[in-house]
């Protein structure tokens, strides 16, 4: 005949004692590092409480037509200046920009802009540039976990050999975010603490000093900068135009943040529970052997006794 297991419990035995005794003082000092020591332990491995965090997102990025060069050439009493900023006209050889073309390349049709394509042509009228700079006015925006959105600028220098006729400059480059210290945001509020002109100074009035604003830009700080740049140069009869060609690549960027306090406690709970399990089975053996040789006082309470 087969017998079968159909149904098992377990018989709980309690084990009492006084309140001042010898068990009760085992009792609560062994439960109390049970839960102390893995709190030690995973403090102590760093990473318990995260400071800071990170994300990878690709920005949405827009240029919205703001841009200034600025050449030095060899009278360098006649820089060449070129500007949507209408103070900058105060210069001689300001708007010798003939023909400017931008385009806004989406790849991959996911509503975010790519790649941006810009173009200038210079008129240099005999003059030879040494060195230039150029900076195109963006519009940087993250959406997804730290929604945060900034003017920001595409700043790129660059020094020409002044032995070679130059009539081409292609300058291909990723653009990337530099950060000072990790950005405060919350999941459902968008920051907007650098989403201003930085050519506006704390009377409201615009100042076009190109200095001054570049002082001020790298004063913020989350600014952006451009990454891997790659000059290619065409020489040629540059004597009375130059052109100018700028290909910037937005690809996923490195984000810093502060994340929130559920975050925080959730990595710390992790850490925590995984070192308490391994704590938590220590102490039972340790009890267990204690309370099964009655090392000390106490009194069983046992369903067994209370049926027989």
């Amino acid at each position: 005949m087969v017998v079968l297991e159909v149904y098992s419990k377990c018989l709980k035995v309690r084990c009492k004692t006084r309140l001042c005794s010898k068990a009760t003082i085992f009792a609560v000092l062994t439960t109390i590092v049970s839960i102390i020591i893995p709190f030690i332990f995973a403090y102590n491995s760093r990473g318990f409480w995260i400071k800071h965090d990170t994300f990878y997102e690709q920005p949405d990025v827009k240029f919205w037509g703001e841009y200034v060069f600025n050449a030095v050439t060899n009278n360098l009493s006649s820089p060449i200046m070129c500007s949507t900023f209408p103070s900058f006209q105060d210069y001689s050889n300001f708007d010798k920009c003939s023909l400017v073309k931008v385009r806004q390349l989406d790849n991959n049709r996911d509503g975010k802009v790519d790649e941006l394509q810009f173009n200038l042509s210079i008129e240099t009228h005999s003059l030879k540039i040494l060195s230039f700079y150029i900076m195109l006015i963006i519009d940087y925006t993250v959406y997804t976990v730290c929604p945060m959105q900034m003017q920001s600028a595409i700043v790129f220098q660059h020094h020409l050999e002044s032995s070679i006729a130059t009539s081409e400059i292609n300058i291909i480059a990723n653009i990337e975010l530099s950060q000072i210290a990790p950005l405060q945001c919350h999941p459902r509020w968008k920051n907007h603490q650098y989403n201003y002109s930085f050519t506006q100074n704390t009377q409201g009035s615009y100042n076009y000093d190109i200095n001054k604003i570049i002082k001020n830009y790298s004063k913020r700080n989350i600014s952006t900068y451009l990454t891997n740049p790659l000059v290619i140069t065409s020489t040629g009869n540059g004597d009375s135009e130059i052109l100018l060609k700028l290909k910037i690549r937005y690809p996923e960027n490195k984000i810093y943040y502060i994340p929130s306090f559920w975050q925080v406690m959730k990595w710390a709970w992790m850490q925590y529970f995984a070192i308490y399990i391994i704590f938590r089975w220590i102490i039972g053996q340790v009890q267990n052997y204690v309370f099964n040789n009655k090392l000390v006082l106490f009194y069983e309470v046992s369903p067994l006794k209370k049926a027989s």
